[in-house]
């Protein structure tokens, strides 16, 4: 579950840092000369970033649901409910 955590991080940053890049591209372009190509590239980019960025929410999500759950049955076997 780490593990897929981590990967899922590391694609993040990947991303970001390719935003980062196609933005730096984009004003190298030229005053007033913008590529369309790298625009799409920047739009398809924060895209891809904000589907990460869903997919990391729900894991989050899970994963809280998880430990609550976990806790709860910790403290009724703790306080002897069932």
């Amino acid at each position: 579950m780490q593990y897929k955590c981590s990967s899922t991080l590391v694609n993040v940053t990947e991303l970001e840092n390719q935003e980062e890049s196609l933005k730096s591209e984009l004003k190298k372009d030229g005053a007033g000369r913008k590529s369309y190509s790298t625009e799409e590239a920047l739009w398809k980019t924060r895209w891809s970033n904000d589907n990460v960025a869903g997919k990391l929410h729900d894991e989050f999500k899970r994963l809280y649901e998880q430990l609550y759950s976990m806790f709860a049955s910790n403290e009724k076997v703790a306080t002897g409910r069932s």
